[in-house]
């Protein structure tokens, strides 16, 4: 049985040679995992925080009321 890999190809170094880089399918596989939980906490984190400056807004334009 072949073991699957993909190849990350790197620019020529000083000598002039093409490097090749072998990265295994399960590699790649935690790694995208990974990425795509980190984009999702990202996600979750900047709607957290856009729900925090709405009310933080909304606090700011009630308080400029009372005072007036």
């Amino acid at each position: 049985m072949r073991k699957q890999s993909y190849i990350l190809f790197v620019a020529r170094g000083k000598d002039g040679q093409l490097r090749k880089i072998p990265i295994s399918l399960k590699l790649s596989v935690c790694a995208g995992g990974g990425i795509g939980i980190g984009m999702l906490s990202l996600t979750g984190i900047a709607g957290s925080y856009t729900r925090m400056l709405v009310k933080v807004h909304r606090f700011n334009q009630l308080r400029t009321e009372k005072n007036n």
